[in-house]
């Protein structure tokens, strides 16, 4: 009878003890967060030109992707080594709206409204949010 009081009473805490870190430390950032930080541009085999429309994106001078966006491009930066660009865009007078694309495919992977990236959420999307909270 004492084991299966010990054995129940274990798993208690343990969630005990998890819970404590969390208050004692406060909420943790964005787990991918490093992962989205903003491409060393002297260390990229990638670069990308505007053009109407868009970016094309090549790779050691030979362009592998154009990337098309439905509203005028204001800033771009590529993330993890140059594999993914994100891209803030808007009309005049219209919100701003931050994409995410694959660099080789040009594959729209997510997309956000600016202001809404709110404590580093989403992760990609920080580094051209309207505000850094």
């Amino acid at each position: 009878m004492t084991t299966r009081f010990l054995m129940s009473g274990l798993p208690l805490v343990a969630l005990v003890s998890c819970a404590s870190d969390e208050v004692r430390e406060g909420p943790k950032p964005p787990p991918a967060a490093s992962e989205w930080t903003v491409a060393d541009p002297a260390k990229l085999k990638f670069s990308a030109v505007e053009v109407p429309g868009g970016l094309d994106v090549s790779e050691k001078g030979k362009l592998i992707s154009r990337v098309r966006c439905a509203k005028p491009i204001e800033r771009w930066v590529f993330v993890k080594e140059g594999r993914d660009i994100v891209i803030r865009c808007s009309n005049a007078g219209a919100p701003a709206t931050i994409e995410l694309y694959d660099s080789h495919t040009a594959i729209q992977r997510d997309s956000v409204a600016a202001d809404q990236v709110i404590n580093g959420r989403p992760a990609w999307a920080t580094s051209l949010a309207d505000s850094q909270q």
